[in-house]
């Protein structure tokens, strides 16, 4: 089964046009884009993501908020990415969400997510890289034991690239998040599996 990409924004990361890089990604075959954002506050995240939605209108790609829970009902956008410590606090008002993806750092955070109504895992993070300089990744042992731990798609999220691909196609995962590679590459290591 070929392993799917989500695009991560970061504008400052982007090289180029942030708009043009969206339209790139979503044209580049990856089975969503989470619009990240962390350095805005809810009304320019707000702003930002109504550009994006009409950007996007037009095309197949699932658009996803991140962590903005009022913002996405305000956009009636019914796909969510969350922390698991937002994910615990609010599981309960998510039953009209199509899509809710919850980052996790344990086994044990995963289980309770999967439990609790997560539709996907986001375990993380795997490999070195800038975004934790300094923090020890899990590897792909933990990757692994999330996927064997839950009956959920599990993403890798953390120094995916082409170089780290390979390994992620082999493992038992749905896929990965990419942020970086995303914002950077004006071709992507993904298309060219």
């Amino acid at each position: 089964m070929r392993k799917q990409i989500i695009a991560i924004t970061d504008r400052k990361q982007c090289h180029g046009d942030f708009f043009q890089q969206l339209l790139r990604l979503a044209d580049s075959g990856v089975a969503g884009i989470i619009l990240r954002e962390k350095d805005l506050n809810a009304q320019e995240y707000l702003q930002l993501a109504q550009q994006c939605q009409r950007l996007l209108r037009d095309r197949p790609v699932p658009f996803v908020l991140n962590q903005q829970l009022a913002v996405a009902q305000a956009l009636q956008i019914d796909r969510i990415q969350l922390s698991y410590q937002t994910f615990l606090t609010y599981h309960a008002q998510l039953q009209k969400m199509r899509n809710v993806l919850v980052s996790v750092h344990s086994v044990k955070e995963a289980v309770q997510a999967a439990k609790l109504g997560a539709h996907g895992i986001i375990a993380g993070h795997i490999f070195p890289t800038e975004c934790k300089k300094g923090v020890k990744p899990r590897g792909m042992e933990f990757l692994e034991q999330v996927c064997a731990a839950v009956d959920k798609p599990v993403y890798a999220i953390g120094g995916i690239h082409a170089d780290t691909w390979p390994l992620i196609q082999e493992s038992p995962v749905a896929g990965a998040c990419v942020m970086s590679q995303a914002m950077a590459a004006g071709k992507f290591f993904w298309q060219m599996y």
